[in-house]
């Protein structure tokens, strides 16, 4: 598996794939520069980061790993035309690379005799308000080269208006690896206040520029902020943010395999995505992760509350940020009711995945 950041979706295919078809051997490979290596993956790691060397293999041994990670190894490929080195070195069956496309474009050119390619295709330009002719055109060019494409729906999908041989479709969902067997105490109970959560990132620009809409919630209950990326001008205003608005706390980044243990000590997760085009097509994993650490997720938009298994509603429209505080408890109780717990986790779809590496190997 070859990516240029830390991808919660392959980290949650490797786990599934790990646990429903351990004849896999899997290894990661990361096209960037070890000083930016993601603390989600890196803090992953039973091993001291200063040992950490520039050569590749990096990393040999599951003794390295926490019991049931997914990797055998996993690798530094910097610069990125080491993964060629790192190809001869794993002769790999099957190469899965994850956006953006010049992840898949390097492993494309530095693949060794031929070794099928499958793509996993997120955040689509056809999927986006701002994309421009030429990124359709690059982007309906690239997706023919794939041996096999992995989208996160069909209605993605269909946004291309061009066949894709070898296709399935594989939203991000939840691995039952991550999902604790205990019920942290939540904030709540010490302090008799309201505590919401994100996780996410927030960016300048855009359906994730939303600062201000998460400082208005402040005025009513706690806001906790946990940024998947600490750079960029909204992460050091909320930074700022925090340090005068007591309500306002930017938390550390959480590692994949505690995300929703960590969530579960809030009372509401927060969705605060104004309307969008991409998000009417392929949907993050943040109101898995809410459901299943058991807190009611919070639309901004109510466009947004998507019904992910044809069924019953799963969010509640916040309609105004005062009304985060009279949320009704039947409302709330019936809407995480209607979670589908089982049909949400990625073991229940892996088998889609295995189909595909398998009918590209034949």
């Amino acid at each position: 598996m070859v990516c240029n950041h830390a991808t919660v979706k392959c980290y949650h295919e490797a786990l599934a794939l790990h646990n429903k078809y351990p004849q896999y051997e899997l290894h990661l490979s990361y096209l960037n520069h070890p000083e930016v290596f993601s603390p989600q993956f890196s803090s992953l790691l039973e091993y001291v980061s200063q040992k950490l060397h520039y050569h590749i293999p990096i990393l040999k041994g599951r003794r390295l790993f926490p019991k049931n990670h997914p990797f055998q190894t996993i690798n530094y490929c910097w610069p990125p035309t080491r993964l060629n080195k790192l190809l001869k070195t794993l002769e790999p069956d099957v190469i899965h690379t994850f956006n953006p496309y010049n992840c898949f474009l390097t492993a494309y050119h530095q693949r060794i005799d031929s070794t099928p390619i499958i793509h996993d295709a997120e955040d689509l330009a056809t999927c986006n308000i701002n994309r421009t002719n030429k990124q359709l055109q690059e982007e309906r060019r690239i997706l023919q080269l794939p041996d096999g494409v992995v989208f996160t729906s069909k209605q993605e999908y269909q946004t291309l208006h061009q066949q894709i041989q070898g296709h399935i479709y594989l939203f991000p969902y939840v691995s039952q690896s991550t999902l604790p067997n205990y019920q942290p105490r939540k904030l709540s109970v010490d302090d008799g206040e309201i505590h919401a959560v994100y996780v996410g990132s927030m960016w300048k620009g855009g359906y994730r520029d939303f600062l201000t809409y998460l400082i208005n919630l402040t005025s009513f209950v706690h806001v906790h902020l946990y940024l998947t990326n600490q750079w960029g001008i909204r992460f050091h205003q909320a930074k700022q943010e925090a340090e005068t608005k007591p309500h306002f706390h930017m938390e550390p980044v959480i590692p994949f395999n505690q995300v929703i243990p960590t969530l579960m000590q809030y009372n509401y997760g927060l969705v605060p995505f104004p309307p969008n085009r991409k998000m009417q097509y392929s949907y993050g994993m943040k109101t898995l992760d809410y459901q299943y650490a058991q807190i009611l997720p919070l639309f901004r938009s109510n466009s947004l509350i998507t019904n992910l298994n044809n069924q019953k509603p799963i969010g509640y429209h916040l309609k105004n940020p005062q009304e985060i505080i009279n949320i009704p408890k039947t409302a709330e109780k019936q809407l995480l009711g209607n979670f589908d717990h089982t049909y949400h986790l990625m073991e229940t779809h892996i088998h889609k995945l295995h189909q595909l590496y398998q009918t590209v190997l034949n």
